[in-house]
């Protein structure tokens, strides 16, 4: 028809161009303004200006009176500062692996390893610590087991509801402590138990451990405990029950003499190699025999089906994480009581009325570092992981 306009719109490509160039003006504004970055950028600034003010502190005190004997000498060890507050956290973001070997035991359900004859360490007035990693997924499952010649003695064992249970037990009596914890799940976890030579049902007897931190424990004694024989054996993967064997994977095994405190629970936790009072360490690191004692030398004889494989507990427990004592360090009258400081910084994140700081002191020789333990990522919408924030003098 005379006079007709024929109309014309936009073609596909057209359209998927136009949609792409909206989609990147909307990415550069987004990043641009993200207030969730930028507020973690600002915070993290603040966190950069605490720890150098911090580390700045203890080296003027340092210069003018020495070091500061509150801050423990061990190179290991960090204390987050409190002033007289509670701590903030007991974990901080860090680059430490540890100690945790490469290799490891793995059990079928169907052997164990054990020691023949040894003289038997403990008796039921004695202390002892004995601490694992342990991956399992189902079932009943026993981990480690000093048992003398009448088959009397102690066990560490996972049970099939979730529980670590240890046992003491005699021809006539035993006493079990038994707490819940979700260890049965297929991934690392360090278990540990503390018992300090008190023959008693009292809760604070026998401390059980999961992942450095202590579980609610319940303790039952039935009977009189008697005596442990003179002689006995040591054994991984097998315990009271003669028909059930671990199935799964065992790592890093301790066993001590004497009671070792909460801090030093979630220091093996985290990977820190502990000596003192040690009796025994299988880590199956060895190449000739993976059985052998790292310490004494003392060599756990296989028996069925039990296999040196690749694998170290790295997932859940303790790469990445510092070994914090419990007890915050109250560096007010050091540092803020003599000029140093203006005050002893909480983190900007944190609730300003519980003070908590959040910020973590190390000395190692002369060197002094202080750490945020907070600090946020600065990625998209806060995405990833914060940077390490620390300065050391």
């Amino acid at each position: 028809m005379l006079g007709q306009m024929k109309k014309k719109g936009f073609t596909l490509i057209e359209l998927i161009i136009v949609i792409a160039i909206i989609a990147v003006i909307v990415s550069v504004v987004f990043v641009a303004l993200d207030p969730v970055k930028r507020l973690n950028a600002s915070r993290n600034t603040r966190r950069r200006a605490d720890v150098t003010a911090i580390v700045s502190a203890i080296s003027l005190h340092l210069v003018g009176a020495g070091n500061i004997e509150k801050i423990d000498s061990d190179p290991g060890t960090w204390q987050m500062l409190g002033s007289g507050n509670e701590c903030g956290i007991l974990n901080c973001a860090a680059g430490s692996d540890g100690i945790l070997s490469s290799q490891a035991a793995s059990f079928n359900g169907l052997g164990h390893l054990r020691i023949g004859t040894i003289p038997f360490p403990f008796q039921p007035t004695s202390t002892f610590t004995v601490a694992a990693w342990a991956n399992v997924q189902v079932g009943a499952n026993p981990l480690v087991s000093l048992h003398d010649d009448n088959d009397d003695g102690i066990d560490l064992m996972l049970m099939p509801n979730q529980a670590v249970r240890l046992v003491l037990r005699t021809s006539s009596a035993e006493l079990i402590a038994q707490g819940d914890a979700t260890t049965s799940d297929g991934t690392f976890h360090h278990i540990a138990a503390t018992y300090d030579g008190t023959i008693s049902d009292s809760e604070d007897r026998i401390k059980l451990y999961v992942d450095g931190q202590e579980i609610a424990t319940t303790t039952t004694l039935n009977g009189i405990l008697g005596t442990f024989g003179t002689t006995g054996a040591f054994a991984f993967g097998t315990g009271d029950n003669p028909l059930i064997y671990l199935d799964g994977i065992l790592d890093d095994v301790r066993l001590y003499d004497n009671v070792l405190s909460s801090d030093s629970i979630r220091g093996l936790a985290i990977g820190k190699d502990l000596r003192e009072g040690i009796l025994g360490y299988w880590n199956f690191e060895n190449s000739g025999d993976p059985w052998t004692d790292s310490i004494a030398g003392v060599t756990l004889i296989p028996s069925g089906t039990v296999e040196q494989i690749e694998d170290t507990p790295s997932v859940l427990n303790g790469q990445g994480t510092l070994f914090i004592l419990s007890e915050c360090i109250d560096l007010e009258d050091e540092l803020v009581g003599n000029g140093r400081l203006g005050r002893i910084p909480f983190d900007p994140a944190a609730d300003v009325e519980e003070m908590k700081t959040y910020y973590v002191v190390n000395r190692n020789g002369g060197t002094h570092t202080a750490r945020a333990c907070l600090a946020e990522s600065e990625g998209i919408a806060g995405q990833g992981t914060g940077p390490l924030i620390e300065a050391s003098r």
